[in-house]
């Protein structure tokens, strides 16, 4: 498959993600995020930046820090590749 691409992720006809088949690691693929799946990046850390603030407004700077500990603590047991 060198030089080729195969286009995933469709989401009303636009894609998302490009696996390509020409760089391999170990037997993977490498996933690369297409120019509309970046752009829906910025859109989404933008909407976190937000939320983010709002609920530093609402708890404080210590009770930002506590939860993301807290969240942080319980990765341990819900991410298994964290």
């Amino acid at each position: 498959m060198s030089g080729r691409a195969l286009v995933y992720g469709r989401w009303h006809g636009r894609s998302k993600i490009v696996l390509t088949g020409s760089i391999t690691i170990r037997g993977g693929v490498l996933v690369c995020i297409a120019p509309r799946g970046q752009a829906a990046v910025g859109v989404a850390r933008k909407a976190e930046a937000e939320v983010e603030a709002e609920w530093t407004r609402h708890l404080g700077k210590h009770g930002t820090a506590q939860l993301r500990r807290a969240l942080t603590r319980l990765r341990e047991i819900t991410d298994p590749y964290g």
